[in-house]
């Protein structure tokens, strides 16, 4: 057998679809923003403006059928591509609206399939989200790094965008660090479960 160059083989995949989508802001903000501005849909759940309620959400409305389906066919087109089966999956939708100070603790989804989000308003200095490595066992003795890259990094960090559509596996740990801008960053938060 010919000797090759080393080379880096990755196995145990933590995969998070993304999209830009600037159309579906233009439709999605201005509702996102309707909803948090009523005080029956509000209840700000983990101490910052939201309108997330566990068993039904925003998908109820008429004017979140159009958003409920992108979803469903994103949920679809990822579970595609990972090899799995689609599945009629239940869907959960919130609006949030986090202002500077504002955070989320690290956390996942429990008794979900996916969860994802869709920022629509991103001010400068607005948070990132996080993504927890899950490999428990990796942390306990590493090397010693040189440089953090995808390959050592125990956190994987996402820059929002306007338009930025974001859905992953709902057991990946993931956080919202405190926010620094003065605006307003308002997404729509959601989560798919059998």
């Amino acid at each position: 057998m010919k000797s090759t160059e080393p080379h880096i083989m990755q196995f145990f995949p933590t995969p998070v679809y993304s999209i830009l989508d600037n159309l579906i802001v233009e439709k999605m903000l201005p509702i996102a923003k309707k909803y948090l501005s009523d005080k029956s849909e509000l209840t700000n759940a983990w101490n910052y403006k939201n309108t997330y309620k566990p068993d039904v959400g925003l998908e109820i409305h008429d004017d979140m059928k159009e958003f409920s389906d992108y979803i469903i066919n994103k949920a679809r087109e990822f579970t595609d591509i990972l090899g799995f089966q689609p599945d009629n999956w239940k869907l959960n939708i919130f609006a949030s609206e986090m202002t500077k100070g504002d955070h989320h603790g690290s956390h996942p989804h429990p008794n979900c399939i996916y969860s994802g989000i869709l920022y629509l308003q991103v001010p400068e200095k607005s948070s990132p989200l996080m993504f927890i490595d899950p490999r428990n066992h990796a942390k306990f003795v590493l090397p010693r790094v040189k440089e953090y890259t995808h390959l050592n990094s125990p956190v994987a960090v996402v820059t929002p965008l306007p338009g930025l559509f974001l859905m992953w596996n709902s057991w990946i740990e993931h956080m919202v660090p405190p926010n620094e801008t003065d605006g307003q960053r308002i997404t729509l938060v959601f989560n798919l479960f059998k």
